[in-house]
């Protein structure tokens, strides 16, 4: 048995986490959006290809997008304003962290042949960060993606 310890077996793995993981997770149990986005921005400079850390930088630019955020106003202001390009971005967070991904996706694809130029990219590049948040094999996230593609070009 004593051998056996002292080569690992029986033990359980741990997973190793990297020094700005542990920050940016630090800084969000403190409350602390900018910090913990830091964190993981500094990561993926160091490791461009961590899903994790993507995801990470994902859900943390989402919570501090919701963080405070009357989502019934939201919804209320979306439905009053529906070419408004910020109330819909904001509307589509919310339906997003409410667990309605397909509204969240149809909002904003339907925003895209509506709008030229930087507001095009504005609500393109939120899709895309909103993608970052679903499993790529997603078929919500294929049609969406496909849909975004179509509208592009």
């Amino acid at each position: 048995m004593a051998l056996a310890a002292e080569q690992g077996v029986g033990e359980v793995a741990t997973e190793k986490i990297e020094p700005e993981e542990e920050e940016a997770i630090a800084a969000l149990d403190a409350g602390d959006f900018v910090a913990a986005e830091a964190a993981y921005k500094k990561l993926l400079a160091r490791k461009p290809n961590d899903t994790f850390a993507v995801l990470g930088l994902a859900q943390t630019q989402l919570m501090a997008r919701t963080d405070g955020v009357d989502g019934a106003k939201v919804m209320q202001d979306a439905l009053a304003s529906p070419d408004e390009i910020e109330i819909q971005l904001q509307c589509a967070d919310i339906e997003i962290v409410s667990g309605y991904l397909e509204p969240a996706f149809a909002r904003l694809l339907r925003l895209i042949p509506l709008f030229d130029g930087a507001e095009k990219k504005q609500i393109k590049d939120r899709l895309i960060e909103l993608f970052a948040l679903v499993d790529p094999a997603d078929p919500r996230v294929i049609k969406a993606r496909t849909a975004l593609a179509n509208a592009l070009f």
